[in-house]
């Protein structure tokens, strides 16, 4: 007979407990947290470019600019703010400028910001030759939700649920909770999603959510934990006392309180080997 390698209820410390990541995890973690700082940066970049043209259109000063130098790609003015000369030097669009000379005056719209000063060229005969644009910014707007809305998610799902995780087996209640559900589901591109659904008893607020009077509850979790288990297999259950549907099953968790007692006797790889 294969050995039982269904979780049992775990004792643990009462809070605050000590919390450290299971083994094997670690890595990736840090990995992902690496790979998503430097896309974050980015995300905030670019709603500083989407946010500071409508602050110049509306609080910036119209001025003229004098055409400098003009080179293959670029256009360089010439303009005074309050007696101070500024440069601005924009880029074009394409090798040519047509209908700009230089020497030509050209106007162009200006605000300054705290450290810098931000110019943009608002003159109807020139401003549709050179990058940054109202034609460019309209295309960076829908570009920018989209980066910042990945990027958002993945923080998430790197950062701030992890944070929760570990905040929840630090200070949460304990509960015995049961099993009700499990359920393999085809996420697409060849993946499966695995869910365990669990009730448990807690006190507190909120309207229990079975008709039994128990709290329910679900995880998304990987392969391993969804064969490990069975309907009826008892869990342990993280809940705060004020808000009871937070909850999570702590054998499922990639953090462990430190001084907690087995969570399972052997992975499901050892269980399967001792199966055959």
């Amino acid at each position: 007979m294969p050995p039982d390698n269904r979780p049992h209820p775990v004792s643990l410390p009462p809070p605050p407990r000590a919390v450290r990541r299971r083994r094997g995890r670690r890595l990736l973690n840090w990995v992902g947290r690496a790979f998503i700082l430097p896309h974050s940066a980015i995300g905030l970049f670019l709603i500083y470019l989407v946010a500071v043209r409508p602050l110049v259109a509306v609080f910036g000063t119209t001025v003229d600019a004098r055409v400098v130098q003009i080179d293959s790609y670029s256009v360089r003015f010439r303009y005074e703010v309050g007696g101070q000369s500024h440069e601005l030097t924009q880029r074009t669009t394409r090798g040519t400028t047509p209908g700009i000379r230089q020497g030509d005056t050209i106007r162009v719209r200006t605000l300054a910001l705290p450290g810098h000063r931000r110019t943009f060229v608002i003159d109807p005969s020139g401003s549709s030759s050179f990058v940054g644009g109202w034609g460019t910014y309209c295309c960076m707007v829908p570009f920018t939700l989209v980066w910042n809305g990945l990027v958002l998610w993945m923080l998430l799902g790197l950062w701030v649920a992890p944070y929760l995780e570990r905040r929840l087996i630090r200070g949460g209640a304990v509960a015995a909770g049961t099993v009700t559900g499990r359920e393999a589901k085809d996420a697409g591109r060849g993946r499966m999603k695995y869910t365990i659904t669990y009730a448990f008893d807690a006190p507190g607020p909120g309207r229990a959510a079975n008709a039994d009077g128990r709290r329910s509850g679900n995880a998304i979790v990987t392969k391993e934990d969804h064969d490990a288990v069975d309907v009826d297999s008892p869990v342990t259950v993280l809940y705060w006392p004020d808000h009871p549907n937070s909850n999570t099953v702590y054998e499922f968790r990639q953090y462990e309180a430190e001084g907690a007692g087995p969570v399972r006797a052997q992975t499901g790889a050892a269980r399967d080997a001792g199966a055959t």
